[in-house]
């Protein structure tokens, strides 16, 4: 396993306890996002009976969030695409806990949670990348002196009276034993 995946897999359970321990605020009883997400669903029914459009966007994207970095935490395996899903479904929940009613922005007091899930998130995407050390490459097959030699089948051959070596008609020597060959020239 390439050490991307490795350190992938540890990412995603880091998402995973960010998902189901770490509290979303600072307080003494502040709930973790699994807490949050079940009064969510359990209260979904309710929500939609209200009409109300941003409320019930609001209620599903978080869920969607939620289900998406949970899916993040159980496939780290694969950490480019699972960090850039846990990039943007962390981004929607920083969105919607660090948004006031008034339209501020407040991230001073979104919780640990945060600062788990952004880290893990983008160190996933980074993890993609980490490829290890290249192994060498294997040594070379021997090569043995008759499979280099090419004969043209066209070519006329001699045989050497020393040593019977056929030889090419053009060579004036035995490339085997060096004796001088007979030429009809």
């Amino acid at each position: 396993m390439r050490p991307g995946r490795g350190l992938g897999v540890g990412l995603g359970l880091v998402i995973l306890f960010s998902l189901f321990a770490a509290p979303v605020g600072y307080g003494p009883n502040s709930p973790a996002l699994y807490d949050i997400m079940l009064v969510v669903a359990f209260n979904l029914p309710q929500t939609q009976s209200t009409g109300n459009p941003t409320a019930i966007g609001q209620a599903y994207a978080f869920l969607a969030s939620f289900g998406i970095l949970f899916m993040v935490g159980v496939l780290g395996v694969f950490p480019l695409v699972t960090g850039i899903l846990g990039i943007t479904a962390t981004s929607v929940l920083t969105l919607m806990f660090g948004v006031a009613g008034n339209g501020q922005v407040d991230l001073a007091g979104l919780g640990p949670v945060f600062y788990m899930l952004w880290p893990a998130s983008v160190a996933l995407v980074a993890a993609s990348f980490w490829r290890g050390k290249a192994p060498p490459p294997p040594p070379p097959a021997p090569i043995h002196p008759a499979a280099t030699t090419i004969i043209n089948p066209a070519m006329t051959v001699v045989r050497c009276p020393s040593c019977g070596t056929q030889n090419p008609s053009h060579e004036v020597f035995c490339g085997n034993c060096g004796q001088k060959l007979k030429t009809d020239v």
